[in-house]
């Protein structure tokens, strides 16, 4: 056994045990997942595979980054942990790559969203999301596909060049400069929704996955549809300069009850008196205090902090009220101004919670998806957030766990 198996794997009584997957063993409801799929069991001449043990399969992939499914046949042999884990009693009874493969191409969009909501609940039944605030943040990465870059086929329609790839649902897209990395690529984006935890961690709850030239703004409505089929209580929303359409932030509002809340651009529309924050001033260069927002009529009111006639000469001729218009100015002076202290709060923890997206991505192995068509790089994202919700909810009943042996 290499140094690297060494570290992640232990002898008991000549027993193979990975501590990481036995943490996570506990945490699946394999009961609610076989009963919400029990219809795609069908019996062929032997006993069918339970729904859960494919499921784990997939977790286990994405959560050793094993590379292939191949492999991932072979280890299942090779490793009993990996057999303890899929719950598996023995080599026989291991997958093959078919088995996976047609298990992936038969999960709907319905399905994959029903396996995420299983896990969810189950998280919020232990009391995971007690504690969490309303904040979300929505963003989205890219999912290079396995095919070559370049295209097989480029036709006219209505006088627009289309490129055809050998992936067919996979499209040039672009990417924010990083090292090591070009700034465009061929395959997919991932647009998720994800709740900030109150260690300030970010955990992604829902994802939806798109040919990589489609913009993000387009899927920030869908991602609140699909938050309130899942039952998930989402009031606020904090989005990057992609997702400035004053449009669908007023659609979000009236329809999800949801506030999106983004900076604003340089050249943004800005009323007259206001600072550098923008935040408005008065005749004599004083800054007014928001004093709230009239929901009926989308009025902000301002009002003049001085309360002596002798700080301020024109005192007794002021109105020491200013009212602005958020249909005018939806921008900077949307549902939360954009000067106020907890709009630069939320502003800034969206900003240093941006890498965690990457981070995710790469820990659950979508960093080199080895298989094309959308559908089977949405599931593999799927099964990625589920992940990323197991280890938190390992590390949150851990963390109760340590303290109530030291309350004991």
């Amino acid at each position: 056994m290499s140094q690297s198996h060494q570290l992640s794997f232990i002898r008991i009584y000549d027993k193979e045990v990975d501590p990481d997957l036995e943490r996570l063993d506990e945490l699946i409801n394999d009961e609610a997942i076989d009963a919400a799929f029990s219809y795609k069991i069908a019996w062929r001449g032997r006993e069918p595979v339970p729904i859960s043990k494919k499921v784990r399969a997939h977790i286990l992939k994405a959560r050793k980054r094993i590379p292939s499914f191949n492999q991932l046949c072979a280890e299942l042999k090779q490793r009993k942990a990996y057999r303890r884990f899929c719950h598996l009693k023995s080599k026989k009874d291991g997958f093959c790559p078919a088995t996976l493969t047609n298990f992936r191409q038969d999960f709907s969009f319905r399905d994959r969203l029903t396996l995420m909501s299983i896990f969810i609940k189950t998280v919020d039944s232990l009391g995971f999301f007690q504690n969490c605030c309303q904040l979300h943040i929505t963003d989205s990465t890219e999912m290079e596909s396995p095919c070559r870059w370049e295209p097989i086929e480029v036709i006219e329609v209505n006088g627009c060049k289309v490129v055809k790839f050998r992936d067919p649902t996979a499209s040039w897209g672009r990417r924010s400069a990083k090292k090591g990395k070009s700034r465009f690529f061929v395959g997919h984006r991932k647009h998720s929704l994800a709740i900030v935890l109150p260690n300030n961690k970010v955990i992604t709850l829902l994802s939806v996955v798109a040919p990589a030239h489609q913009q993000d703004v387009h899927f920030l409505l869908p991602l609140l549809y699909l938050a309130q089929a899942l039952e998930l209580d989402v009031k606020y929303v904090v989005a990057d300069l992609a997702y400035i359409d004053s449009e669908r932030k007023r659609v979000a509002k009236e329809r999800f009850g949801v506030v999106v809340h983004t900076d604003k651009k340089v050249n943004s529309r800005l009323p007259e008196m206001v600072d550098e924050r923008s935040a408005p001033y008065c005749i004599m260069g004083e800054t007014l205090q928001w004093l709230g927002l009239d929901q009926e009529s989308g009025f902000h009111y301002y009002g003049c902090g001085l309360d002596e006639p002798k700080d301020c000469p024109l005192y007794g001729g002021c109105e020491k009220l200013r009212v602005i218009d958020s249909a005018q100015y939806p921008v900077a002076f949307g549902q939360i101004p954009v000067h106020l202290g907890v709009s630069r709060k939320m502003l800034r923890v969206r900003k240093l919670k941006e890498p965690g997206f990457w981070r995710d991505r790469n820990k659950g192995g979508l960093d080199r998806i080895t298989l094309p068509n959308k559908d089977i790089a949405h599931f593999l994202a799927v099964i990625a957030d589920v992940c990323d919700l197991l280890d938190s909810l390992a590390i949150f009943l851990e963390s109760k766990r340590l303290a109530k042996r030291r309350t004991a």
